[in-house]
């Protein structure tokens, strides 16, 4: 084995719980009964757009779910992960998050429209926030 067992179960966990989950979760937008304003979004784009359309409409939605199931990973506690601050301070983000991260990521408001720099879709603009 090339890397230690803690490092590959990290690995495994990762590709299982976030990007197979990512996969799973937007092939299923892609099947005729999904009625989800994602799906709705990217059969519009397929009908009305070119193929480059189709893609800037998809792209940031595919990225934000992987980063959603993410952070719904360690909200969760299946992934445990712990950052380093600028300051230092070793942060445990499933305690620190208070298990919302993925809520604060995608809900109202959220972090996307704080500090994104790029394109995201607000999949329920007319939602207030709390």
């Amino acid at each position: 084995m090339w890397l230690n067992a803690d490092v590959e179960e990290f690995i495994q966990i990762l590709i299982q719980q976030v990007r197979d989950a990512s996969i799973e979760s937007n092939d299923a937008r892609l099947r005729p009964q999904y009625r989800g304003p994602t799906s709705i979004r990217w059969k519009e784009s397929l009908a009305n757009g070119s193929p480059e359309s189709l893609l800037r409409t998809v792209i940031p939605d595919i990225v934000d779910e992987t980063i959603g199931t993410l952070l719904w990973a360690i909200d969760e506690g299946s992934l445990k992960l712990s950052y380093t601050a600028s300051s230092g301070r070793l942060v445990d983000l499933n305690a620190s998050g208070l298990g919302e991260l993925v809520g604060w990521y995608m809900g109202k408001p959220n972090f996307r429209e704080r500090f994104a720099k790029q394109r995201f879709w607000d999949n329920f603009p007319d939602v207030a926030a709390d």
